[in-house]
């Protein structure tokens, strides 16, 4: 009876299956994957027995996914779902990859599918796109000729530059000629994972391919840009988090130095963009409203090929109660491993924070050059005008220095004059006539015409381990501890101004150091352990610019500037009849900047599983004081008896007992 009752069952699972497939349930095939992957991982007994079970489970789950493509015909969007199958099967690579080529081989299954869906696609929409392809055709047989015919791996760079430089104003006149034909929003991102695509098929290695990504993505960003100026609040909304969500994982597999710092990376994204998601409505109206707080988003970065610099725009573009910081300018330095900064001097004077990596500064006067090694913690300043450039000597980690300009032009006006360079920088020597450089250098036109046209490849390039060698054999080492001479010193390496279990605090002021002391600034650090605070404190003269290196959580600070505007009370020659305050507040993460105004009380909160770190310019720093608000040190416990009893209009052993409650000092548990 038993076997009778088998088939009448096994045709009610098969029913019920392809019934599943047909309403279009799409998690099923993609839950099977993973669980086949996971007794690949569990019973394999070599590496090899695990690569090749995982290619059976992926080419049963492509089987899958054809089948259903088959069955579901023309329903839903078919431009929109083989992108969607594309980025989870490259996040499924990320995570369950076990090596680089692993992840790669996983990467190019997912994109020889994809491709295979934009095929079809492309085949129903009919002829359309064949000025394109054979573009491509172009730019392809270009590269080839580059590796043919090129006598070293520099000239084939340049010859394959030469190539998409050509290839790029080919497909900018052919976007202008077509206008608004076809859908603008899906072309660059088409563009993007082809020339992507291309980047992985043609480097001859990971530092190559890593270089061309580079320039893909610089060029999307670009077209992503120009159409969102175009359409101006058009659009759909859940659009961005989505676009950042995926800069933030490129980002990760650019910088991360292993596996594991590359995985917890993308997770931190991925959390990100879900708190995004849950909390955009409230939490963003609120942090739009707040004229202190900046998203790490709100940097613009400027791209090279083995760094970058993300600057933040002037303060007073944010809001007039900036006002009185308006000559200064916030900017985030990152360079690659064996990357060289082109020399080039600025127009204002600059404090530098070491707050990642190692690497090597040297500064050229007129007749006198220093090279100085700067590693994590270390603080310089230099001066407005002299030429300066930085080799990053560290064979891994890449070196990222945060900076306070304070401009001496044009307020909050940041500019950098590269004299070494060519095209890419273009070096302020082109800006000259002919004649005048003739006669300045003593050598023909044409000379000097080769000679400032070669560099190409931007302000940061690569370095070979040689030339890294020879630029920094001659360097000093910085000085630790606080010092009031010239060349670096590590603030991390002096004695901290108050350190317990809930955190550290670091400072140095004008008075420690002469550099500071003519700028009047201050630098300080300060990490907060995780489910810890820091006191709520004012300070009495100095504003301070802070950059959150690490971590997450969140600060609040009560205004009464905003909340006068925002009530409307009446003023009388800039003072308010009454005082009100709003409380202005923001969650923290790596990238995000604030500025504290002095007089404002404020509380920095770190997340429950992260420290938060912070690097903080202080401006207008001589003499400023620090004053605490709780905890036991606060200023209002100061106060005589009777003060208390009048100012909290209570018996003063209340007001005692209430502001003696907390034992700590400086960081508390929260």
């Amino acid at each position: 009876m038993a076997i009778k009752k088998l088939p009448l069952f096994f045709f009610l699972f098969v029913f019920l299956l392809s019934t599943t497939l047909c309403l279009g349930y799409e998690r099923d095939p993609q839950r099977e994957l993973e669980e086949c992957r996971q007794q690949c991982q569990q019973q394999a007994k070599s590496r090899e027995e695990q690569r090749e079970c995982d290619q059976r489970c992926q080419k049963r789950y492509d089987e899958q996914q054809k089948r259903q493509e088959e069955e579901k015909g023309s329903r839903g969007n078919p431009q929109e779902d083989p992108r969607v199958e594309l980025e989870k099967c490259r996040r499924q690579c990320q995570q369950q990859a076990q090596s680089r080529e692993e992840q790669r081989e996983c990467e190019q299954r997912c994109q020889k599918r994809y491709d295979k869906q934009q095929k079809r696609q492309e085949e129903e929409k009919g002829s359309r796109g064949n000025q394109q392809e054979d573009q491509r055709v172009e730019l392809e047989k270009c590269r080839r000729q580059c590796q043919q015919q090129a006598q070293s791996r520099e000239e084939q760079r340049e010859c394959e530059q030469r190539c998409q430089k050509r290839y790029e104003e080919q497909q900018k006149r052919q976007e202008e000629e077509k206008g608004s034909e076809g859908d603008p929003r899906e072309d660059p991102r088409v563009e993007l994972e082809k020339c992507q695509r291309q980047c992985q098929q043609q480097a001859q290695s990971r530092e190559e391919q890593k270089e061309c990504e580079q320039r893909c993505q610089k060029r999307y960003d670009e077209q992503q840009k120009g159409q969102e100026e175009e359409k101006g609040g058009r659009g759909d909304p859940q659009e961005v988090p989505r676009i950042e969500l995926e800069k933030c994982r490129r980002q990760c597999q650019q910088q991360a130095q292993s596996r594991e710092e590359q995985r917890e990376c993308e997770q931190r994204c991925q959390q990100k963009y879900e708190e995004t998601q849950e909390g955009r409505g409230s939490r963003q109206e609120e942090e739009r409203d707040n004229p202190y707080y900046f998203r790490s988003q709100s940097f613009q970065t400027k791209q090279d090929q083995e760094g970058q610099v993300h600057f933040l725009p002037k303060f007073t573009e944010k809001s007039d109660l900036l006002r009185h910081i308006e000559r200064y300018r916030l900017e985030v330095c990152e360079a690659n491993p064996h990357a060289f900064v082109i020399p080039h001097h600025s127009d204002t004077e600059t404090i530098f924070f070491v707050v990642r990596g190692r690497g090597t500064l040297t500064e050229v006067k007129q007749n006198k050059r220093e090279s100085y090694n700067i590693e994590r913690g270390d603080v310089m300043k230099v001066d407005a005008g002299t030429t300066i450039y930085v080799t990053n000597h560290d064979n891994n980690e890449r070196l990222r220095v945060v900076k306070l300009a304070q401009s001496q032009n044009v307020p909050g006006d940041s500019q950098k004059y590269f004299g070494a360079g060519g095209e890419n920088p273009e070096t302020f020597y082109k800006a000259f006539s002919d004649e005048v450089l003739e006669a300045a250098f003593n050598t023909p036109s044409d000379r000097l015409q080769r000679l400032f046209g070669q560099q190409i490849q931007g302000a940061v390039v690569k370095a070979t381990a040689e030339q890294v060698k020879a630029l920094t054999k001659h360097a000093q080492s910085s000085k630790g501890g606080k010092s009031k001479g010239k060349g670096p010193f590590n603030l991390l390496q002096s004695r901290p101004v108050h350190s317990n279990k809930f955190g550290q605090f670091f400072e140095v002021t004008p008075n420690d150091c002469k550099d500071l002391q003519d700028l009047d600034s201050s630098v300080s650090f300060a990490k907060i352990n995780q489910g810890g605070m820091m006191a709520p404190f004012f300070n009495s003269k100095s504003t301070k610019i802070a950059y959150v290196v690490e971590g997450n959580g969140r600060f609040e600070i009560a205004c009464p500037h905003v909340a006068s505007q925002s009530q409307g009370s009446q003023t009388r020659e800039g003072v308010t009849e009454s005082t009100n305050y709003k409380r202005l507040s923001a969650h923290l993460s790596r990238g995000d900047a604030l500025v504290i105004p002095a007089g404002h009380p404020v509380i920095f909160i770190a997340g429950e599983r992260q420290n938060l770190q912070l690097a903080c310019f202080g401006v207008n720093a001589q003499n400023n004081e620090r004053h605490f608000l709780a905890g036991q040190e606060n200023v209002m416990n100061q106060l005589e008896k009777e003060a208390k009893e009048l100012s909290f209009n209570t018996r003063a052993e209340e007001v005692e007992e209430i502001f003696k409650n907390q034992k700590d000092f400086f960081f508390f548990g929260f």
